[in-house]
């Protein structure tokens, strides 16, 4: 039979669709995490899954912000890549 294209085409709206659902999904557990906690409008888009690993669960606030700007700014350098 003749193919028009390759085999992977169908399926890349399902991804695309997936990954908005996903995202959705991280939006609404960020916001349920905020209102849990009472953090209110202190609340960072950062600091819903920024340190799963808990490395700087002993450092000052400032150091802990100041890893999160850096690692911002190092994600937005790789977009721009």
């Amino acid at each position: 039979p003749l193919v028009y294209g390759t085999v992977t085409l169908p399926y890349f709206p399902l991804l695309m669709t997936l990954i908005m659902m996903l995202l959705g999904y991280l939006d609404i557990y960020a916001k349920a995490i905020q209102e849990k906690d009472d953090i209110g409008d202190a609340f960072l888009p950062g600091d819903c899954f920024w340190d799963p690993l808990k490395i700087l669960e002993g450092a000052p606030p400032s150091m802990a912000r100041n890893m999160q700007e850096r690692e911002l700014f190092n994600g937005r350098v790789a977009m721009l890549a």
